[in-house]
């Protein structure tokens, strides 16, 4: 029996005769000595990010209010308030007459573990909300420059790839943006590909378990499209090694061993991650992105084709991998492609990481084997097809229809970040293989790359430095053939191009281009110079990382607003009208008839129900819903339904509806344009508040609603109609009244009689919990306006469970007998606790498993 066994080298990828290394205890110490000399470069990515976000930091001021910033701002002052309080944040009571608030992802962070580490360290990223930003990108450049020393760069070298992806504008405008989720889970893609790859080169199940702890901690991380692309990341890195193997390139063909640890990894991973997943999979049956076709037009579950592939990246904007100003820079000047059928841009910014990376990449993939860079590669070439999406249906259709969860998801675009990842590793590789080359040390890799380039790269830097500096000098000199070029090449990609946008576009892509040749010329001299023992290595390092910086700068200072701290406290003031409203006895909603005053999602901050809102998945039947009646359209459009159907704002129980224009000019704009008089006169709503701007266009004007529902009433008429299309079909008929009739899915029982109407009377109102008191007569039907959601929604009538019907297409009902009763609606979703005592059972689990590993290793 042999005394030695292969082990693969974890640096070389090669296969060598070696003992196995004996199993020492870790040790606090042993921890720090292997980690201390990394902490100069992560304090360095820190003072980096301490320089940039300096005035939120140091100076109390804030990131520019964005509107998604606005629109989940009520969403988190919700679930912290839940949670102060002791309870789960499950349910939100008011958008859209009340969804999911977890499961939709409204509010989720108390599943997320590094939020407990972000608040525990708020000495070091600050005690504001914005401590969340800084802690992300501090970890993301960590990560990635932990990646970049994995395939063996230097610090430097690794430094400038963490700092890349760290601080690159792709992470940096999610700040401006409020897309707080998205970072959060961009941030564990370099952790995932680091932990992938050492468990390739060694597979234990330490090495597993970590895998399937951070793969959970990306899933928890609040947004399942980059969770989906983790998990398409891994999918990648297996197939290319499979392949590699299958044809002979690698030496260690992928090894079963490796396939089952990293299945018991994914175990893991949803294990630990099932509180949130197996919430949202249940939810997604009723959402907008995965309901059935008669809700969303899909076909199957899921989102319909144009919706999933809007906001596609034309293969024409990867230009903007070098002058990411070429298509305009916000949203005065851009111009491009990125944006929905109806031209709705995805972003203002480009899908930018720096012409400094992308040179360094590149000389890393001519200086590195190709066992190094290819599987890094190949991340990338599919990350960029991917992010094509409706501009190359071939190839963007089987993710699509194949994929588990891509067609619910839109923007493909986003895929961008896995061709950043690759980027700026191979980034950190290129600089190390230059420091090599300058010190004449080939280091831990022997091979000397592609030999045939190698020996030339000196005279092609040359003679792109000049291409450079003679185009700079072109464009100095003749500004017109800049414009014709531009232009023309404008009229080809987008015809119907707004000129004056084209104009102020081609002065920002001038200058652009002016400052993206100079950097490239200077790159391309630099290297040059250094290859000939021109420059020294720590000169040019230096050089190479102030290039580097002063690139990413460029483009981030323009993608980041700071404004006062106050700033966001006065958007949310309760100025006159929501003091108003906020003074108003009972349960009622209000009606907005468009956000040029206060969009929905202002009120929700307050506590004020709405009928409508901003969330990006929404409930498809609600959606239906206000398709049909045209309560989440612009104005004129949503006018209609106060004009000809005020009775459906009747039934969801609104009191007030507020506009920025008169109602009396709206309804004779509506005549105007041949709608006819209106159900109910202007004069029939009382004016109740008027805005200090009594200007048309400027409001608020606030009406009461005459016909006004209480949220819970009793009926005794009633019509079973199961299907919701005809349900909507028989609500926009004028003998319809949700006071004399209500319409439900199914017979109830027992079957209500009409009669005097009894009382309905909210003893209790919280968010997942509501008590009513009733008394009637005879049997009677009592309708709560409060959205119809059966995964999760349970009804007790004097403690003894009740079936809760689809009333009204959208609302909840119970069917009562005659006398006194205690009703108690009761929002405590089965599989939300299912995934909870799963993921609690898995991490005990592993805790357990780990102690007894650790405690056999001391024995022994």
């Amino acid at each position: 029996m042999k005394s030695e066994r292969e082990r693969p080298s974890e640096n070389s990828g090669m296969t060598t005769k070696s003992f196995p290394p004996p199993r020492e205890p870790l040790s606090i110490g042993a921890i720090w000595d292997r980690c201390r000399r990394d902490l100069p470069a992560i304090g360095g990515v820190y003072l980096l990010l301490a320089l940039f976000f300096a005035p939120v930091i140091f100076e109390g001021k804030g990131l520019s209010p964005a509107a998604d910033m606005v629109a989940s701002a009520g969403m988190y002052r919700m679930g912290e308030e839940a949670i102060a309080g002791g309870r789960f944040p499950l349910w939100n009571p008011t958008l859209f007459c009340g969804l999911p608030m977890f499961a939709s992802l409204q509010y989720a962070l108390f599943v997320y573990p590094p939020e407990y580490v972000i608040r525990a360290l708020s000495f070091v990223f600050g005690s504001s909300d914005y401590r969340i930003w800084l802690f992300h990108y501090l970890i993301a450049a960590t990560l990635a420059y932990l990646l970049a020393r994995h395939f063996g760069a230097g610090r430097a070298a690794a430094w400038l790839a963490g700092a890349a992806f760290g601080y690159s504008p792709q992470l940096i405008v999610l700040a401006d943006v409020g897309h707080g989720s998205k970072l959060m889970a961009m941030t564990w893609l370099p952790l995932i590909y680091l932990l992938m790859d050492r468990l390739r080169l060694r597979p234990t199940p330490g090495r597993a378990a970590a895998l399937g702890l951070a793969f959970a901690v990306q899933v928890l991380a609040l947004h399942p499209q980059v969770a989906a692309y983790g998990a398409l990341l891994m999918g990648v890195y297996i197939l290319y090694h499979l392949a590699a193997g299958f044809i002979g390139k690698e030496r260690t063909p992928l090894p079963v061993k490796l396939l089952g640890w990293w299945s018991g990894a994914m175990v893991i991973a949803l294990g630990v991650s099932a509180i949130l997943w197996v919430s949202v999979l249940d939810y997604a049956r009723f959402s907008m992105r995965g309901a059935a076709a008669a809700a969303t037009g899909a076909t199957g579950g899921g989102v319909s084709w144009d919706y999933a592939t809007g906001w596609s990246f034309h293969p024409i904007e990867s230009i903007t991998y070098f002058f990411p100003g070429f298509f305009g820079f916000g949203n005065e000047t851009y111009w491009g492609t990125v944006g929905t059928p109806d031209g709705t841009p995805f972003t203002h910014n480009p899908m930018y990481f720096g012409v400094t990376v992308l040179f360094l990449a590149v000389i890393g993939m001519i200086l590195r084997p190709k066992r190094i860079w290819g599987p890094l590669l190949t991340l990338a070439l599919v990350a960029w097809v991917l992010s094509f999406g409706r501009y190359l249906p071939v190839l963007y259709g089987p993710f699509y229809h194949l994929l588990p969860l891509f067609n619910k998801f839109r923007a493909p675009v986003m895929g961008q970040v896995l061709l950043l990842l690759p980027m700026t590793a191979l980034a950190g590789i290129g600089l190390q293989a230059l420091l090599e080359q300058l010190k004449g040390d080939s280091g831990r890799f022997k091979s000397p790359g592609s030999t045939t380039v190698r020996p030339l790269l000196p005279k092609i830097l040359t003679i792109l430095a000049v291409i450079a500096g003679a185009k700079i000098f072109l464009m100095l000199l003749s500004d017109g053939l800049f414009r014709s070029i531009y232009t023309g090449l404008a009229r080809i990609i987008q015809p119907k191009a707004n000129p004056q946008v084209l104009a102020a576009a081609l002065e920002v892509a001038r200058s652009d281009a002016l400052v993206q040749l100079l950097l490239i010329g200077l790159l391309c001299l630099l290297t040059a110079l250094a290859w000939r023992r021109k420059v020294a290595a720590l000169p040019f390092t230096i050089a190479i990382c102030a290039l580097f910086l002063l690139d990413l700068y460029l483009v981030d200072r323009k993608l980041v607003t700071f404004t006062p701290r106050g700033t966001k406290s006065d958007i949310f003031r309760a100025e006159g009208v929501a003091s108003h409203l906020l003074k108003q006895p009972g349960y009622f909603r209000l009606h907005p008839l468009d956000t040029r005053y206060r969009a929905a999602n202002w009120w929700s901050y307050h506590g004020i129900a709405t009928t409508n809102g901003y969330f990006g998945a929404k409930m498809a039947n609600y959606q239906a819903f206000m398709n049909e009646f045209g309560i989440d359209a612009t104005p004129p459009h949503n006018w209609l339904t106060l004009h000809r159907r005020p009775q459906v704002l009747d039934a969801l129980n609104v009191r007030y509806i507020i506009s920025s224009y008169p109602l009396e000019q709206i309804f004779e704009e509506l005549k105007r344009q041949g709608q006819g008089d209106p159900v109910r006169p202007a004069s029939a709503y009382l004016l109740e508040v008027v805005g200090r701007d009594v200007r048309p266009g400027a409001g608020p004007f606030v009406y009461r609603n005459p016909g006004e529902l209480p949220r819970a009433r009793l009926t005794g008429e009633f019509q079973v109609i199961p299907d919701l299309t005809a349900t909507y079909a028989a609500m926009q008929g004028r003998t319809w009244d949700p006071r004399a009739l209500t319409l439900v899915d199914r017979k109830p029982v027992p079957e209500p009689i009409p009669g005097a109407p009894g009382r309905a009377e909210i003893v209790s109102f919280t968010n997942e919990r509501i008590e009513i008191s009733t008394a009637a007569d005879d049997p009677r039907l009592l309708v709560l306006a409060e959205t119809y959601y059966p995964s999760g929604w349970t009804a007790t009538i004097n403690g003894k469970d009740a079936e809760i019907l689809r009333a009204d297409g959208v609302l909840r009902a119970v069917a009562l007998p005659a006398g006194e009763h205690k009703v108690v609606f009761t929002f405590r979703p089965r599989l939300f606790y299912a995934g909870l005592t799963v993921s609690l059972i898995t991490l005990f689990a592993i805790a357990g498993l780990g102690i007894g590993v650790i405690v056999r290793r001391r024995r022994s």
